[in-house]
């Protein structure tokens, strides 16, 4: 669970437990603010929207270059199959965006409602994919 505490005058440190078990926290200078970031850190936890704070400074770019280097059991025509679509369609569209992106429902502030739909499609994706192995 999160908490506040009076670091000072005006400073205010908000600490929470991340989805990692890993205790962080941010200061601010009005202690309404410092509630907010709370409220809003254990809301996101609850719709599973939580995003590490290190992995929220990656863009796509960065992360795309990292996988493609752990890739290495591909033969030369398969990565040349990866790499020309990545290089010259979706990297000049996304390569600086902020990776991973929230989900879709979270930027709407969607409902509980969205939440289960995008949660039932997702989990038809994974039943449809895992019956064909």
């Amino acid at each position: 669970m999160a908490h506040i505490q009076r670091l000072a005058k005006n400073r205010w440190r908000a600490r929470y437990v991340a989805p990692d078990g890993r205790e962080r926290s941010r200061t601010f200078e009005r202690k309404v603010d410092a509630e907010l970031f709370v409220a809003s850190v254990e809301t996101d936890k609850v719709r599973g929207a939580w995003v590490d704070p290190r992995l929220s400074k990656t863009t796509f770019g960065e992360w795309a270059a990292s996988w493609r280097s752990t890739v290495v059991h591909l033969k030369p025509k398969t990565r040349t199959g990866y790499d020309s679509p990545l290089r010259t369609l979706v990297l000049p569209e996304f390569g600086q965006t902020p990776w991973p992106p929230s989900p879709p429902f979270a930027s709407r502030g969607g409902s509980q409602t969205s939440l289960a739909r995008a949660s039932a499609r997702r989990g038809c994706v994974r039943h449809t994919s895992s019956s064909r192995w």
